[in-house]
């Protein structure tokens, strides 16, 4: 009799088990992609004429990003972009965000959906005058965003 029930048990405990394991790694499978189904776009909207707090904006956003985010960037998750206010080619964009002056953005790209973050004026606060400061606001910002899913 005991045998008999080992008999059973053995391949019915080894069919949840192959369940059980196929679920988890379905799982893993969907947080791995959900993790990567959105972009970090940082926008710097600038005017020709830049004034060095303009200047040290646009550079020390990208070097915070180079420094703390290679990765992300090589993946296609964090980008930077720099627009010209003046140039033609990007009235779109700039009329889509309503940009009248130099303006920081950080744009969280899900899909359809888009959370805008103005960074401006932390940028125009700290960029030129502490570099260093404005390089752990920036960073703290863009790991707040990669890592609220």
């Amino acid at each position: 009799m005991k045998s008999s029930i080992i008999r059973i048990l053995r391949p019915v405990m080894t069919f949840v088990f192959v369940i059980v394991s196929f679920q988890f790694l379905l799982n893993a499978q969907t947080v791995n992609t959900t993790a990567q189904s959105f972009i970090i776009e940082v926008v710097y909207f600038h005017a020709p004429n830049r004034c060095p707090a303009c200047v040290a904006n646009e550079t020390q956003t990208k070097q915070v990003l180079e420094k703390h985010f290679k990765d992300e960037i090589g993946k296609g998750i964090v980008s930077f972009i720099s627009l010209d206010l003046k140039e033609a080619s990007n009235e779109a964009t700039i009329e889509k965000y309503e940009i009248v002056f130099p303006t920081l953005l950080i744009l969280k790209k899900q899909g359809k959906n888009e959370i805008k973050t103005d960074f401006t004026n932390t940028a125009f606060d700290y960029a030129f005058t502490e570099p260093e400061k404005y390089e752990t606001l920036l960073q703290a910002e863009i790991l707040r965003q990669l890592n609220n899913n």
